[in-house]
C-alpha cells in the first residue's frame, strides 16, 4: 500500500505557492483532509487504481461553488504529476 499526496497550489506574486487550508476528499466521501502549510494532504494505505479527488476552499464554500474534481490513476510506484 502507498500514500497518495495531493498538493494544492495558488498563484502568488509572480509564482505558484503552496495553498494551506484547502479541503481535499475523494468524490462521494464525507471524510476529508485539509492541506497543511506546504499545501499537502496525505491519504495513506491506498492501492493502485483510479481515484476521483475533489478540492474546495473556504471561498468556494462561502459562495456555494462546487468543488473542482480531478480523476487520476494512482500507481504504487513513486512519481510526481502536476494538474
Amino acid at each position: 500500500m502507498s500514500t497518495l499526496v495531493v498538493q494544492a497550489l495558488q498563484q502568488g506574486e509572480g509564482a505558484l505557492e503552496p495553498a494551506g487550508g484547502v479541503a481535499v476528499a475523494f468524490a462521494g466521501s464525507t471524510e476529508q483532509e485539509v492541506t497543511d502549510p506546504r499545501g499537502e494532504a496525505r491519504f495513506p494505505g491506498l492501492v493502485g487504481g483510479e481515484y476521483a479527488v475533489e478540492v474546495s476552499t473556504p471561498y468556494y464554500a462561502a459562495f456555494g461553488i462546487a468543488p473542482e474534481r480531478f480523476v487520476k490513476t494512482f500507481t504504487q510506484e513513486p512519481r510526481t504529476e502536476t494538474q
